[in-house]
């Protein structure tokens, strides 16, 4: 036994060489050695990579609403409005309503503390449209009025044609629209590097009267509208932005030349 264990602790190294040297033998019998397998490494995808150029346009329009019309439940916004030389302290809130089909809001107004307008709206996947208007919304547009073509495309132009409902009855108007920015803008408040402006001109046809009503409003992306001037002729109405409390994370403030944020501190 020992002889046998003493000649196979000397044989081993020897035989192992042997191994290593002719691969096990299949050099010598004739035989190839087997060839590692080459594997394949598969590219991982990214997860844009299984959304579909329609499914991408929808996230992006869906991200610009957010930016432009800001409408999680909290939000708030302190505004002043001026007209005709007198001075109002304006509240603006967002809501969405138990019995608000999917992608409405409404924006609910206060003026020196009580309630004055509510603004109803709808996202669809590739525009925003104000439905209502007025105290309780009461005022309704049918069609509804598209005031945000989505995705945002700087130099957009659209247009509208129905009529204003309510109560009293309805009238027939017209608008005309057009997107452009970002550009700066320069208020009473405060200055905006990056702003993007909607100019809308409506013609509002009545029995015995056509007015024509223009609407200047500027949208920073994430905080919505920062300022609005309606001039229908005869009283012109500007809306300026102070604060805005419950910023949603999208809103990123640009920095103006003088330093400053663009979302002004209350």
């Amino acid at each position: 036994m020992r002889r046998t264990l003493a000649y196979t602790i000397k044989v081993a190294p020897f035989l192992m060489i042997l191994i290593l040297s002719y691969g096990c033998g299949f050099r010598k019998s004739g035989l190839t050695s087997p060839q590692p397998i080459a594997v394949q490494k598969k590219s991982i995808l990214s997860p844009s990579e299984f959304i579909s150029a329609q499914e991408k346009a929808e996230i992006a329009a869906l991200k610009d609403a957010d930016n432009f019309y800001p409408h999680a439940p909290g939000l708030i916004w302190n505004l002043v409005g001026t007209a005709n030389g007198q001075t109002y302290k304006l509240v603006r809130y967002a809501a969405i309503p138990a019995n608000m089909p999917a992608g409405g809001f409404v924006y609910k107004w206060l003026r020196d503390g009580l309630p004055v307008q509510q603004e109803v709206y709808m996202v669809e996947p590739n525009v925003i449209d104000c439905v209502g208007i007025g105290p309780g919304g009461t005022f309704r547009y049918d069609p509804p009025l598209p005031v945000l073509p989505l995705p945002v495309t700087s130099g957009a132009i659209w247009s509208w044609k129905g009529k204003l409902v309510s109560a009293g009855g309805a009238v027939s108007a017209t608008a005309n629209c057009k997107l452009t920015g970002p550009i700066s803008l320069k208020t009473d408040v405060t200055s905006y590097k990056s702003v993007y402006q909607v100019t809308a001109k409506f013609l509002v046809t009545r029995p015995k009267s056509v007015e024509k009503i223009r609407s200047d409003t500027w949208f920073l992306p994430g905080t919505g509208m920062v300022r609005q001037v309606v001039n229908n002729g005869k009283r012109v109405l500007v809306v300026d932005m102070i604060s805005m409390k419950g910023i949603p994370a999208s809103a990123k403030p640009y920095p103006t030349k003088n330093g400053n944020n663009d979302i002004p501190k209350k």
